[in-house]
């Protein structure tokens, strides 16, 4: 006759190894998900937006040397969040990405409707001119040209049919 003792701590075993079995398979989950909230940072495709109804936005180098800039107010972005009041413009309300220097090229943003965003530029050479539009991708997209020759705050109001216009200075 089998000893019934062994048997139970045989099969006590062999659950103790699943339950331990499933736990790190569950945490292997959870550390995946964590490393996609650490690198948040400019997007690369209008469908890297956070929320899908997200205005895509595209801040394309046109002319003049260089500007160094960072945005307040996208819902993209690798910094912590920012708010600020702008004179002439809606609250604004989002993410502040990271400073970044542009002499050709472009940026791609995203952001909500009806709301604000600035640019902080902290150093330009000569004068800049940025195209800003918040239909990329679309075709014929509604689009702003901004000359830029000093360093400063430069604000933007995104529309409900993601129309761009400046509204500081």
């Amino acid at each position: 006759m089998k000893n019934p003792f062994s048997t139970i701590m045989f099969i006590s075993v062999l659950f103790s190894f699943l339950y331990t079995g499933c736990e790190k398979a569950d945490l292997q989950k959870s550390t995946v998900l964590d490393d996609k909230r650490i690198t948040e940072r400019y997007v690369d495709a209008c469908n890297e937006c956070p929320n899908m109804e997200d205005c895509c936005g595209r801040i394309l180098f046109v002319s003049g040397s260089s500007i160094s800039f960072y945005t307040c107010g996208t819902t993209d972005g690798d910094a912590a969040a920012c708010s600020d009041a702008v004179t002439g413009c809606m609250t604004i309300d989002g993410v502040k990405n990271s400073e970044i220097a542009l002499d050709s090229g472009y940026r791609l943003v995203c952001m909500e409707e009806n709301h604000s965003f600035y640019l902080r530029v902290s150093a330009v050479t000569g004068t800049v001119v940025l195209n800003i539009t918040f239909q990329h991708g679309q075709t014929s997209p509604q689009s702003i040209n901004v000359s830029i020759s000093s360093p400063g705050t430069y604000a933007f109001t995104v529309d409900g049919d993601c129309e761009v216009m400046q509204c500081y200075p």
